[in-house]
C-alpha cells in the first residue's frame, strides 16, 4: 500500500488562523460578546444568499459576528452614493457605475491602504478583471463580486430545427444563425412572433422590458458609431441633422423590436423577463447574466440544459454592469472588514461561494470545471467582460450613470408608448444632456483636466 501522500496547501487569509491555533485577542472577544458585528450591505439576489449561508462559516473560523442586510436595486443608490442609512454599514457592495462617484465623495477607502499591494484580493482577479472593476489610478477601491457581462440566451433547439431553419430561409433568403448583429436580431425575433408568424413554435420572438431600457438601446447606438455625449457635429445645419437622424433611426428600431415581445414587456425589467424565457414563452433574451441566474433554477432545469445556448451580444459589444465591494470611509471596523474580504476572496471559498449563487470573477473560478458544468453561462460572461463598455463615455464627468439612465428611460418609455416620434425622441434627448452639460460649467478644457 501507498503511503498517503499530502495535499495541496489549504489557501488562507492572514486573518484566518490554522485549526487548532488560537484567535487574536481581538477576534477572541468578538466571539464572547466583547466584540461589534461586522454589518455588510449587499443587492439583493441570489449572491446575497450564498453570503448568508456562509457568513457562519467566517464567524466560526474568524471569532466576527457578522450581519448582512438586503435591498432590491431601486434603493441601492440612495443608500451606497446618496448616504441614506449607509453610515451603519462597514462593506457596501457597490453598482460598477457608480464607483467613480463613490471614490470622488470619499464613500470607500483604497483597500491598498489596508491589504497592501500583494494581497488576496490581487492575486484572486485577472488584470483585466481588477482594471474594470477595482482599479482607479492604479489603486485598489473596490474588489470584484458580481460579474456584469450582457449575453443573448437563445432557444438552441428551434436555432437547429431543420423545418424552423427551412421556413425562416423560404422567407428571409438567408439562413437562420445566432445573430451577430441587431439587423438578424430584429429579423430573427419577427420570425419567432407568431402574430407575424403562425408556425412560430413560442408566442414571442424575444423579451424587453421598459424598465432599464437603456441597456438594450445604447448598444445598437454603439453599432450605429453613434455617441450621446459628443457636441454637436461641426459644419453645416444639414450635418447635426443628418446626426439626428441617426439616432432617431436606431431608436425607431429599437422600439419597433417591442413587437415581437410580449405586450406586458413595457412595465417589465430583467427579473420578469427572464421569469420568462425560462418559461418558454420567447425565442431569444438579451440580458445580464446574473439575472439570469436568479431565476433558471425556479423553473425546470433539464430545459434550460439542453435547450438555452448563450452568446456574446449582436455586435459583440455589452453595456458594464456588476458590482464590487468596497469599505466605507467612515467604518470603526476596518480591520474586520479586511479580514472578511480576505477570507472571501481566498481559492478555499469562492467556488463554494459561486456554486451556491454568487458569480465572483476570479481565476479559479474562470478555470473550475464544477462552475463550467454548473452553470455554462458563466464562461461566455468572463470572456465577455473584455468587450464591454461603460454606457458613459471615458472622460465624461458631468453626468453621472444613475442620472443618464433616467433621462434617456423617460424619453424611451414616452417613444415604445407612442407618446413621442422617434426623430422628437432623438432631438429631445440631445437637448435635455446639452442642459445638463451646461448646467454642470462644463467646457472642453475643464473636462481635459479633470480625473476619475
Amino acid at each position: 500500500t501507498l503511503p498517503a501522500q499530502p495535499g495541496p496547501p489549504v489557501s488562507r487569509p492572514p486573518c484566518v488562523p490554522p485549526p487548532g491555533a488560537a484567535l487574536p485577542a481581538e477576534q477572541t472577544a468578538a466571539r464572547q460578546g466583547g466584540g461589534k458585528t461586522l454589518r455588510i450591505l449587499m443587492l439583493e439576489n441570489t449572491s446575497s444568499v450564498a453570503g448568508k449561508l456562509m457568513k457562519s462559516v467566517f464567524t466560526k473560523e474568524t471569532g466576527i459576528p457578522v450581519e448582512i442586510d438586503t435591498l432590491p436595486y431601486e434603493a441601492m443608490y440612495d443608500v451606497t452614493i446618496g448616504g441614506c442609512g449607509a453610515d451603519r454599514y462597514d462593506i457596501m457592495q457597490i453598482n460598477i457605475p457608480w464607483i467613480t462617484e463613490a471614490i470622488r465623495r470619499g464613500i470607500i477607502i483604497p483597500l491598498d491602504e489596508l491589504t497592501g499591494t500583494d494581497s488576496v484580493i490581487r492575486s484572486t482577479f485577472s488584470p483585466e478583471t481588477l482594471e474594470r472593476y477595482g482599479l482607479f489610478d492604479g489603486a485598489l477601491y473596490a474588489a470584484p463580486f458580481l460579474i456584469g457581462a450582457q449575453l443573448l440566451f437563445y432557444r438552441k433547439d428551434l436555432f437547429n430545427d431543420l423545418r424552423i431553419r427551412r421556413l425562416f430561409y423560404e422567407k428571409n433568403k438567408t439562413a437562420l444563425e445566432v445573430p451577430a448583429t441587431w439587423r438578424d436580431y430584429d429579423r430573427a425575433a419577427e420570425f419567432f412572433t407568431r402574430s407575424r408568424n403562425p408556425e412560430s413554435p413560442v408566442p414571442y420572438g424575444t423579451t424587453l422590458g421598459g424598465n432599464g431600457g437603456s441597456y438594450y438601446c445604447i448598444p445598437r447606438l454603439w453599432e450605429s458609431g453613434i455617441s450621446l455625449f459628443r457636441d454637436e457635429p461641426e459644419g453645416t445645419e444639414e450635418a447635426a441633422g443628418a446626426f439626428l437622424d441617426r439616432i432617431a433611426d436606431t431608436l425607431k428600431c429599437y422600439a419597433q423590436t417591442f413587437r415581437y415581445a410580449d405586450p406586458a414587456a413595457i412595465n417589465w425589467d430583467q427579473a420578469d423577463q427572464a421569469e420568462q424565457f425560462c418559461r418558454g414563452n420567447a425565442a431569444m433574451m438579451v440580458i445580464f447574466q446574473a439575472h439570469f441566474a436568479d431565476h433558471v433554477y425556479q423553473y425546470e432545469s433539464n430545459v434550460y440544459r439542453e435547450n438555452i445556448g448563450f452568446a456574446p451580444l449582436p455586435n459583440r459589444t455589452s453595456v458594464l454592469g456588476g458590482w464590487s465591494l468596497g469599505i466605507r470611509a467612515g467604518s470603526a471596523m476596518r480591520d474586520a472588514a479586511r479580514c472578511f474580504l480576505e477570507w472571501l476572496f481566498c481559492d478555499t471559498n469562492i467556488i463554494p461561494y459561486n456554486i451556491l449563487g454568487g458569480s465572483i470573477p476570479s481565476r479559479i473560478a474562470f478555470n473550475s470545471f464544477e462552475m463550467r458544468e454548473t452553470y455554462p453561462w458563466l464562461s461566455p460572461a468572463f470572456d465577455g467582460v473584455r468587450d464591454t463598455r461603460g454606457m458613459i463615455d471615458g472622460g465624461v464627468h458631468w453626468i453621472s450613470q444613475w442620472e443618464f439612465e433616467s433621462v434617456i428611460e423617460e424619453i424611451l418609455n414616452r417613444l415604445i408608448r407612442g407618446g413621442i416620434t422617434a426623430r422628437a425622441a432623438a432631438g429631445e434627448l440631445r437637448k435635455k444632456l446639452g442642459q445638463i452639460q451646461k448646467n454642470a460649467g462644463y467646457s472642453k478644457e475643464s473636462e481635459a483636466q479633470k480625473k476619475p
